[in-house]
């Protein structure tokens, strides 16, 4: 099916009289084009999009082929996703490892969800930094073309996690700010979130960086950005990191009213999605540090 794919753009693209490169001209690389007319192997949904855009083709034309193109991984990939998403990391990379053959990934988004996955399962069940960046690498080297995706930005990010593990602090800082400017970016270039709720987390990732070297004011006005971000989408993965960690840096600049009551937002929020993990952190902060309100925890236990 992707190769009709392909023939359909080769044949629109030559009728309106465009190189390849031409089409690809502030969307893609030429090879990308080049591999989807000969090879039939699909970029992006955005980078289609905006091909078919430029061709003056009905994306409906060829949306039949894309939701025929199934290797058999697609729904591998989602599970892998979910179990990422939910800090199952070594059930996720054991998954990815046991049940996928890279070489029948035939999509550019799918080689990239696959290294981006092999990266962060592995650096946080393995703590194997090394491998991470590596497959992260692979993960920004996949599409070479000018469009940016939350895998992108996600990957970077990933980078500066691994170098945060193995303590090399000046390298991490450099790939988290490198993300957060490909984050400003890709929200200037994208209609919503809805589709990668995982966004925020690139705020809460980087936020808990600038909490370890004793930048606390930054740490919050991300962890901020994050939520308003979730909060414009009526969005709530995550919600629950992101309120605690700033309520922790609230506190750690001696704003203790402040964080009491964002640190009440995050065991609310922890309590309605089940996350058993962080509620145990945030009722040891409350109690640490005397927080009137934490008879609440009471409450909610019952």
């Amino acid at each position: 099916m992707t190769t009709q794919i392909g023939k359909i753009i080769k044949e629109k693209r030559l009728l309106q009289g465009l190189t390849q490169s031409e089409l690809a001209e502030d969307i893609c690389t030429q090879a990308t084009i080049s591999n989807l007319e000969n090879k039939g192997s699909l970029p992006t949904t955005t980078i289609l999009l905006k091909v078919t855009d430029r061709l003056k083709i009905e994306f409906n034309e060829i949306y039949e082929y894309s939701l025929n193109n199934q290797n058999g991984y697609n729904h591998i990939l989602k599970k892998v996703r979910t179990l990422c998403s939910t800090q199952y990391h070594k059930e996720a990379h054991d998954l990815l490892i046991t049940s996928i053959d890279f070489r029948k990934l035939d999509t550019i988004y799918d080689i990239k969800q696959f290294y981006y996955f092999m990266g962060i399962s592995g650096l946080i069940a393995y703590k194997n930094a090394s491998d991470a960046i590596y497959y992260f690498n692979q993960a920004l080297a996949s599409e070479a073309g000018n469009t940016l995706d939350f895998l992108d930005v996600s990957a970077t990010n990933g980078i500066g996690i691994a170098y945060d593990i193995a303590n090399e602090d000046d390298k991490a800082l450099t790939y988290y700010e490198k993300s957060l400017e490909q984050l400003d970016e890709l929200l200037t270039i994208i209609d919503t979130i809805s589709n990668s709720p995982e966004i925020p987390k690139i705020y809460y990732n980087t936020a808990k960086f600038y909490s370890k070297i004793g930048e606390y004011n930054k740490a919050v006005n991300l962890c901020s950005l994050g939520i308003q971000l979730l909060q414009n989408e009526d969005l709530t993965y995550y919600l629950e990191h992101l309120l605690y960690e700033k309520g922790f840096n609230l506190m750690k600049l001696g704003k203790n009213k402040e964080a009491e009551k964002i640190y009440l937002y995050a065991l609310v929020i922890a309590d309605i999605h089940k996350n058993d993990y962080l509620l145990s952190i945030i009722k040891n902060d409350l109690e640490r540090y005397d927080i009137q309100e934490y008879k609440y925890r009471e409450k909610i236990s019952k």
